[in-house]
């Protein structure tokens, strides 16, 4: 897959892999979270939000996605 870009002004044709994000798992990623860690609730301007520590949420779905693979 590619992309045409300027870069320095000049047009190129870069190349890139597209990731494979597995969007259809996310809903179950976040019920564990939400099950699994404290969330706040807060807002984000004026959208009411779910808050919670980023490192907390990767480190989650990192382990969660390892074992939904090794089940697979």
């Amino acid at each position: 897959m590619g992309a045409s870009m300027f870069i320095e002004g000049q047009e190129v044709w870069k190349k890139f892999h597209e990731l494979n994000l597995r969007d259809e798992l996310f809903h179950s990623i976040g019920e564990g979270v939400e099950q699994n860690h404290e969330i706040n609730q807060g807002f984000v301007g004026s959208a009411s939000s779910k808050l919670m520590s980023m490192q907390e949420l990767v480190d989650y779905a990192v382990t969660w996605l390892n074992q939904y693979d090794q089940q697979s």
